[in-house]
């Protein structure tokens, strides 16, 4: 009987080990709130395994001691997303059920290159500018939902601060079976 293990492409063991098999209905989780919901329970493949998770319910855009920058990789703090940016923010889930937030780059945004990172430049201190794509979710996670956060006029977003309807804050909410291609 094959297993993940016997495929060595890794962007096909990520599409067919994990992805979610429930379309649980990703939203705000009440008016001028800066958490998120949904309206039923996930079921998704981690590594194989069939898993569920209770519905969302006040879930804030940053759980302590679980966050990822663009790359997939642990950041302590998200920034502040500036005036007339849009940034995405993907929601996965790793195999005990935990969620965890990705936020993604804006175009134009500077950043800076940590060979530690594994970016695929190893000159420490190089830059380049972010394109305004989804982020990854980190290694062993199975994303599940997309939110798309665009900025109008003087508005800037704070996760988990900011709430998802303020003035001049715009967030569409997509449930996802696998991370798609492109920007939605």
């Amino acid at each position: 009987m094959p297993r993940l293990s016997d495929i060595t492409n890794n962007a096909i063991k990520t599409l067919l080990g994990y992805k979610n098999n429930t379309r649980a209905v990703l939203a705000i989780n009440a008016g001028s709130a800066a958490t998120v919901k949904t309206t039923s329970a996930y079921e998704y493949v981690n590594n194989g395994v069939l898993k569920t998770k209770t519905a969302l319910s006040a879930q804030s855009l940053v759980p302590t001691g679980y966050m990822f920058n663009w790359q997939g990789n642990a950041v302590s703090a998200f920034y502040v997303q500036p005036v007339l940016t849009t940034v995405y923010y993907t929601l996965s889930l790793n195999s005990s059920g935990t969620l965890c937030v990705s936020q993604g780059n804006y175009a134009g945004q500077m950043l800076t290159n940590d060979p530690t990172l594994g970016l695929g430049n190893s000159v420490a201190g190089a830059t380049w500018r972010g394109d305004g794509s989804m982020p990854d979710v980190p290694a062993g996670n199975t994303a599940v939902g997309i939110i798309k956060v665009v900025l109008a006029n003087a508005a800037t977003f704070t996760p988990g601060t900011t709430a998802l309807d303020a003035t001049d804050v715009t967030a569409t909410y997509t449930d996802i079976t696998v991370m798609p291609d492109g920007k939605l």
